[in-house]
C-alpha cells in the first residue's frame, strides 16, 4: 500500500489547518471529495463522509503537509499537484509557497504474530459517550482498557478503508498515557492524548488515527520519535494537563 507525503514550504500553525484544508479543497474543486470528506459538492458544510480519511492535513516542522494513502496518494499526484501554483489563499490571505517536497513509501498491513509498539501524538480518542465513561472510570487501569478498545476500533476502521482482509482481527492496547489536554473544536470540548500503544498490525508512521485524523490529530510515531517528542515538549515547558 502506498503512502505519499507532500510537504510545502508554507509556514502553518496547527490551528490554521481547517483553513488550509478548505483552501486545498477549493483549489482542486469540491467534486474531488477525498480532499474534504463531504458527500455533497455544492453545500460544503453538510453530508459528511465518516470513513477513514485517505487525504489528511498536518503540520510538519512548522510547515504544511498533506498525506495521502492509496487513492489519496493518486489524488495528490494527479489532481492537486497540477493545480498548485506559487501562492495559495488560506482564510482570505494570500500565502506564498516557497517550494515543495514529495515522498512516497509503501507499507504492508499483515497481522503480526507479536504486537508492535508505536506512539500517538494528540490522539482524539473519545466521543461524548466514551468520554463520560472515561471520567467515571474507577482507576487508571479501567481508563487504559477503555482507550485500548477505542484504539482497536480506530485501527479496524483504518484497516477496513485500506482493504485489509482481516481488519476485524486487529487488536490494540494502550500501554501508557503520558499526558492529556482539553481542546475546543467547533464548539465541542474534547481531550487529546499522547499515548504509547501496541497492536498486532504495523502502524505506518505519519498517518493520523482517531477523531479529526484529517486535521493532524493522532499522528502515529515510532517509539523513538514519540519519546523524542515528549522530551522536546518537556524542555519547552509544553507539558499538557
Amino acid at each position: 500500500m502506498r503512502l505519499l507525503t507532500l510537504s510545502l514550504q508554507l509556514p502553518l500553525h496547527p490551528g490554521d489547518i481547517p483553513g488550509f484544508r478548505a483552501a486545498i479543497a477549493g483549489l482542486v474543486g469540491l467534486e474531488h471529495e477525498l480532499f474534504h470528506q463531504h458527500a455533497n459538492r455544492e453545500a460544503y458544510e453538510e453530508a459528511l463522509h465518516w470513513q477513514y480519511p485517505l487525504v489528511q492535513y498536518a503540520v510538519r516542522r512548522g510547515h504544511a503537509a498533506i498525506i495521502g494513502m492509496e487513492e489519496g496518494a493518486d489524488a495528490i499526484r494527479k489532481i492537486l499537484l497540477p493545480a498548485l501554483g506559487d501562492t495559495l489563499e488560506v482564510a482570505g490571505r494570500e500565502r506564498r509557497i516557497g517550494g515543495m517536497f514529495l515522498k512516497e513509501t509503501s507499507f504492508e498491513l499483515p497481522l503480526l504474530n507479536e504486537p508492535a509498539s508505536f506512539g500517538l501524538g494528540g490522539w482524539i480518542a473519545l466521543n461524548g459517550a466514551n468520554y463520560a465513561a472515561w471520567k467515571a472510570a474507577s482507576d487508571d487501569g479501567e481508563r487504559l482498557e477503555l482507550l485500548g478498545r477505542t484504539l482497536t476500533g480506530h485501527l479496524r476502521a483504518f484497516g477496513e478503508r485500506l482493504g485489509m482482509a482481516e481488519y476485524k482481527r486487529i487488536e490494540a492496547r494502550v500501554l501508557s498515557v503520558e499526558n492529556q489536554k482539553k481542546v475546543r473544536w467547533h464548539g465541542a470540548d474534547l481531550v487529546r492524548f499522547n499515548v504509547l500503544a501496541e497492536a498486532n498490525v504495523a502502524v505506518p508512521p505519519g498517518i493520523g488515527l482517531g477523531r479529526m485524523a484529517a486535521f493532524g490529530f493522532g499522528e502515529a510515531l515510532t517509539p523513538a520519535s514519540y519519546f523524542r517528542m515528549l522530551h522536546f515538549s518537556a524542555q519547552r515547558g509544553n507539558e499538557v494537563l
